[in-house]
């Protein structure tokens, strides 16, 4: 059984979710579409490689079934019977591996459930200028509910955390620390957002949108807090806003 590891000790070397990748292009090679078994697959490893190389191959193994790279067979019921899935398929080479790798780094539980639920599915289908608009766009929205503040973007972000006039400011906060939460909602509109909605954008991966969308989910973290803290000052106002 040839495999694409330069040697067994290398191969041991590997965390589960590198030799994954090895795993995967080994499967898709031989079996393209045709099923193939856990215990035939790991049993003949072990012929060859020893016990420790086939525990390692376990462990990557749980890894491409943990991402739906592989998945058990509709049609053979037999226990351990797989095929590769769709999407494995896709990432069987090097460099489709590399990116889909990438792209597990950030997990839809990092983000904030505002965010996810707009932005996750355009992450995940490989759309990640679209992700990063939608993500900025349910953080804008939510800025200008909570402030009641007119304008968009740049100018809507300054508005609502102006460090004097703001109605989502922290009283409790220094002028300095007002100011940079101030910079640092304005600064994201300005460099990430207003990139995103007035310009094609390519992404050389899924790493750097990643990035992106967890900057928002911390954004809107801070804005959850801040939005808190001035109910707490405000209760007759929320009253009002509820009965409105």
């Amino acid at each position: 059984m040839n495999l694409p590891y330069p040697d067994a000790e290398a191969a041991i070397a590997m965390p589960p979710a590198r030799l994954a990748g090895a795993l995967l292009a080994d499967l898709f090679s031989r079996y393209p579409n045709v099923l193939f078994h856990r215990g035939n697959e790991l049993g003949a490893l072990q012929d060859r490689h020893g016990l420790e190389m086939a525990n390692a191959l376990a462990e990557a193994w749980a890894w491409l079934e943990r991402e739906c790279l592989i998945v058990h067979s509709t049609t053979n019921h037999d226990a351990g019977v797989f095929r590769v899935s769709r999407a494995g398929a896709v990432a069987a080479n090097p460099a489709a591996f590399e990116e889909f790798f990438e792209s597990t780094l950030v997990r839809r539980e990092m983000l904030h459930p505002l965010i996810a639920n707009r932005a996750w599915d355009l992450y995940l289908s490989r759309d990640y200028d679209t992700a990063v608009f939608a993500a900025f766009k349910a953080l804008e929205i939510s800025v200008a509910q909570r402030s009641r503040c007119e304008g968009t973007g740049v100018p809507l972000m300054r508005a609502a955390f102006h460090k004097v006039s703001g109605p989502l400011r922290d009283p409790a906060m220094t002028d300095g620390e007002a100011e940079g939460v101030s910079n640092l909602f304005a600064g994201a509109f300005g460099v990430i957002r207003n990139t995103a909605g007035h310009k094609y954008v390519t992404y050389d991966g899924p790493t750097e949108p990643a990035e992106m969308l967890i900057v928002a989910s911390h954004l809107m973290r801070m804005l959850d807090r801040l939005y808190e803290d001035w109910k707490l000052r405000h209760p007759f106002d929320v009253e009002s806003s509820n009965g409105a």
